[in-house]
């Protein structure tokens, strides 16, 4: 299939895969912490997503730093790639 190269049993068009390693930006990250639900803690850190939104303006450049470094530089902090 032209334009297209296989993602496993998907095909993922080229341009979406192009899109998909782009970095993450601030619009896109604040989306995100915005569609959580408030009274919700993702682990069992027991930090629920009302810190991120309070905190917003004094934490987003740590956020995309460490999201963008963990994706796209494939750099993960050992601590992170421990699961319950």
């Amino acid at each position: 299939v032209t334009g297209m190269e296989n993602a496993g049993h998907e095909y993922l068009l080229l341009d979406w895969r192009d899109f998909l390693d782009t970095p993450i930006n601030e619009e896109q990250l604040k989306g995100a912490v915005n569609k959580g639900t408030c009274n919700k803690a993702p682990g069992r850190d027991g930090i629920c997503l009302v810190f991120f939104k309070v905190n917003w303006y004094s934490i987003k450049d740590d956020m995309l730093t460490l999201f963008n470094q963990m994706y796209l530089d494939v750099r993960i902090m050992e601590q992170l790639k421990h699961g319950i």
